[in-house]
């Protein structure tokens, strides 16, 4: 093969305690295979950008593309699954249930409690354990209470799912962590031959919107905030009850802020961010690109920093232009939705906001196995060839990424080392995350069809890269500060009286000492410089530490 791939997905040691090799390292390995462009992608950092600059300019013929691997967040995350103009008022089940596990496709229901609601009040209970016709093992015993014995005589799923089914009607359900309950429920009609596609309603997300103090929303902590009794918690006909009178308050809560609509719920919430992220790339294509990156990357370390630096998908759309966003590795929204079994509809709704979908080799993801949410290495390979499907089925380009770590194989234990460090339990047991050559990722991929493969591997990574301008400067966007030390200093003052007035506290005042004093002293460095005004003055505003010293 004349061609190479590009490698649009890496880590380099400024990824905090996860990246071992320098952006320089890679370029180098990089042009070992022939490879046309690089990228770095740092998770939520461009601290590597002035040393790639310089090492692509030294080398030369590789193409640099910058980008950052951000830690998204859906800060609009969807309370109703479809638009409804039904009223608080009507009729709604609220359902829980209990099983074998975690996996819809591989462990079954062994219980099913709702309760119905209708103008604020509880008007009807549905509640019945399940066969599920395999083992339950001790750890869900110990968990739910639910044992062997207790369902041996209980009727099977068939039953109990009609008898549901009619109880349900065609209220709206209601569940807390909806796409756990749901998935369960819409995989077992779907093997029982049942039509089962309710409009849903997620009391945990609700809960975020109308409830923003709490640093949780599982279920006994919003019982304990909203002061409701949970007795036996994870029993369905109790978590059930709990959650019905959760709805019943939050629906109060609605019809005080005037919504009285299914349909204006969301409209009415405000955005959350501190709820569970996804990991998302994103590609500058141009300078007004680089520019909206350094938006997103000073916004996540400041305005939205919550124990990592979080970039709401909101603030992604509203700076997008000049960028490319993709899907992400294993940790991604889209990845977690095949290993999960949403339906294409919801994989396509999904895909829809990336410009390009990724896929990595099996060996990085083989974890999924030892979670339960895959049972071999076929389940693994599927999960890579849906989303190629899904690429072709919806017109976006899928590309083959090694999401690098590290270049070689020895690298490996330190970053054994690293994760040990940061407290990981499975240490020893870290999954493959080497940089492949065009060769090597062939392999990788030999599953598919040589003309896929070649497609996603080195045809389609190198039409991302066209995209992209041949590389420029980092430091352009930042070079009306560079020298003008009296500007940088006058803007973060400013911006540190204006959140904090005239008397700074103390410590406020002696950390923009600090930072500034650095950012004087090497004034030369392009490093110093690279985040510059905008990102120095919204960390003194907030108190963040964001740039030389950590962050």
């Amino acid at each position: 093969m004349n061609k190479k791939r590009v490698e649009l997905h890496l880590h380099t040691n400024m990824s905090t305690m996860d990246g071992i090799n320098t952006i320089g390292e890679y370029i180098a390995e990089g042009l070992k295979d022939w490879m046309t462009a690089i990228t770095v992608t740092d998770h939520a950092s461009v601290q590597a950008f002035p040393e790639a600059f310089r090492e692509q300019q030294r080398n030369g013929g590789i193409k640099l593309i910058y980008g950052m691997e951000a830690y998204m967040v859906n800060d609009k995350e969807q309370i109703v699954s479809c638009t409804s103009d039904k009223e608080l008022d009507s009729t709604f089940v609220v359902v829980d249930i209990e099983t074998t596990g975690l996996n819809p496709h591989t462990d079954k229901i062994t219980e099913i409690a709702a309760y119905k609601v209708a103008k604020g009040e509880i008007v009807d209970k549905f509640s019945a354990l399940v066969n599920p016709e395999i083992n339950i093992s001790q750890d869900i015993v110990d968990l739910t209470g639910i044992t062997n014995e207790m369902v041996k005589n209980s009727e099977k799923i068939d039953s109990v799912f009609d008898k549901f089914l009619n109880f349900v009607d065609d209220a709206i359900v209601v569940a807390h962590n909806a796409s756990f309950d749901i998935s369960f429920l819409k995989t077992s009609a779907k093997q029982l031959n049942i039509k089962f596609n309710p409009t849903t309603l997620d009391t945990l997300t609700l809960s975020r919107g109308l409830i923003p103090n709490l640093l949780r929303y599982k279920l006994d902590v919003i019982c304990k905030e909203l002061n409701i009794e949970l007795k036996k918690h994870h029993r369905a006909s109790d978590d059930a009850a709990a959650t019905a009178m959760i709805f019943i308050k939050l629906c109060e809560m609605l019809k005080a802020k005037g919504v009285n609509r299914i349909s204006d719920i969301e409209s009415a919430i405000q955005p959350y961010y501190k709820g569970t992220y996804r990991h998302a790339s994103i590609l500058v294509k141009d300078k007004e690109g680089l520019k909206n990156l350094y938006k997103l990357v000073s916004l996540a370390n400041t305005k939205y920093f919550y124990k990592v630096p979080r970039t709401p998908k909101s603030e992604i759309e509203k700076h997008r232009k000049g960028l490319l966003i993709g899907s992400g590795c294993d940790s991604g929204e889209l990845y977690y939705a095949v290993r999960d079994r949403k339906s294409f509809e919801e994989l396509s709704q999904i895909a829809e906001f990336y410009d390009y979908l990724e896929v990595v080799p099996t060996s990085n993801f083989k974890y999924y196995i030892a979670c339960g949410y895959a049972d071999n290495e076929h389940d693994l390979i599927e999960i890579n060839k849906t989303i190629v499907e899904l690429g072709k089925k919806i017109n976006k380009p899928v590309v083959a990424v090694s999401d690098a770590h590290y270049i070689y194989s020895e690298d490996e234990l330190c970053r054994k080392i690293l994760m040990h460090h940061k407290g990981y339990d499975d240490y020893n047991n870290q999954p493959n995350l080497r940089m492949r050559t065009t060769q090597e990722m062939m392999q990788e991929f030999s599953y598919l069809d040589e003309e896929t493969a070649i497609q996603i591997v080195v045809e389609n990574t190198n039409r991302i890269a066209d995209m992209v301008e041949d590389t420029f400067s980092p430091i352009d966007e930042c070079a009306e500060y560079v020298g003008d030390f009296d500007k940088l200093k006058g803007l973060t003052y400013a911006g540190a009286y204006k959140y904090y007035g005239n008397n700074l506290p103390a410590q406020v005042a002696e950390r923009i000492e600090w930072e500034l004093n650095v950012l004087k002293e090497n004034s030369r460095s392009v490093y110093n410089y690279l985040l510059c005004a905008e990102l120095v003055e919204k960390a003194a505003m907030k108190g963040y530490v964001v740039g030389t010293r950590g962050s």
